[in-house]
């Protein structure tokens, strides 16, 4: 079935072939290299845009607390104003720090991680409560209310540390999955360009094997029968073993070479039955010519009997005119008489 493939539809199919070949080793590279750039860009995001600014969030949070403690201690060491000024500053950096939290809530969420953000949310709304409750207390110098709420706020503050770091956990755990996960693209889109050239490679040994027995060699055997011909050689056998274009070309030599043949035949026989006619007028001739020369000497030996014939009739006319002479004498003497 092969055999009969055309030229055409072989170098259609091999073009097919290729641009295939090409098409999958791109679109997977294209897939691979996507893929990869939305999980480093996930990466990234988690890192740049969640973990920062959780981070941010917890350090201003804890350096409010802090301020607030020093507060705490101002006034208990009679520093009013110094203290007012610490818990002035803590609320700013409490205020920064929901900024940071509220700039977290705003970026998109990475997938399973409703559970931690949940657990956050809720250990910051206690430490907030507290907090505010311990920040009041001072606020009113009830330095006892404060002192009170201690318990209270290192509980919440250890909530929400512990939340926050399983935030961070989370999105470590997460960010190094999508690592793997993107080296795991890499690596299959590694392995499918090396499968599709190792392909490509065995494609092109094949189209050439395929090409030289389908194509080179026949058109190489074209060209001794048509030095075979060009020789006089008429005996050759030209086999068509296919109906393509190379199939096409062998019936086509094979057509020149009988009607060559044939042609070569008719004009031996021509040159043959020329042979003959001119054997036959060549004898003709000859027996011509002899007849001629027979009829040559024919005519020699009758010109020789007529010259003789003439010579007689001469001596006649001269017998006949003696005769007359000799008569008239004779009467000239009878008449004398």
């Amino acid at each position: 079935m092969l055999v009969n493939l055309k030229v055409r539809t072989c170098i259609v199919l091999v073009l097919l072939l290729f641009t295939g070949a090409m098409f999958i080793s791109n679109g997977v590279a294209w897939l691979g290299l996507n893929s990869s750039n939305g999980k480093l860009e996930q990466v990234n995001d988690a890192y740049s845009n969640q973990a920062t600014q959780l981070n941010r969030a917890y350090i201003a949070f804890l350096r409010g607390r802090l301020l607030l403690a020093n507060s705490l201690m101002d006034m208990q060491q009679g520093k009013t104003e110094q203290a007012t000024s610490q818990a002035k500053r803590a609320d700013t950096l409490m205020q920064e720090g929901k900024q940071q939290l509220e700039a977290f809530r705003k970026v998109p969420r990475m997938a399973g991680s409703e559970a931690v953000i949940e657990k956050l949310e809720a250990a910051f709304r206690q430490f907030d409560d507290v907090y505010k409750r311990q920040a009041a207390a001072l606020s009113n110098l009830a330095i006892q209310e404060y002192l009170d709420l201690n318990d209270a706020g290192s509980a919440a503050n250890t909530a929400f540390r512990e939340s926050v770091y399983g935030v961070l956990q989370f999105v470590d755990t997460r960010t190094n999955e999508l690592v793997v996960q993107a080296e795991n693209d890499h690596r299959i889109s590694r392995t499918v360009t090396i499968a599709l050239l190792a392909i490509t490679l065995l494609l092109a040994l094949g189209c050439w094997i395929f090409i030289n027995r389908t194509v080179l060699r026949p058109l190489h055997q074209a060209g001794d029968h048509f030095d075979k011909i060009s020789g006089g050689d008429f005996t050759g056998r030209i086999d068509v073993r296919s109906t393509n274009e190379i199939g096409q070309l062998f019936a086509a030599i094979k057509r020149m070479q009988e009607s060559l043949t044939r042609t070569v035949a008719t004009v031996r026989r021509g040159v043959d039955e020329i042979n003959v006619g001119a054997r036959e007028i060549s004898a003709g001739n000859t027996d011509l010519s002899s007849r001629t020369e027979q009829q040559a000497a024919s005519l020699e030996e009758t010109a020789a009997s007529m010259e003789e014939l003439a010579s007689t009739v001469k001596q006649n006319a001269d017998n006949a005119r003696q005769a007359n002479q000799l008569a008239a004498s004779a009467s000239d003497v009878a008449e004398r008489g």
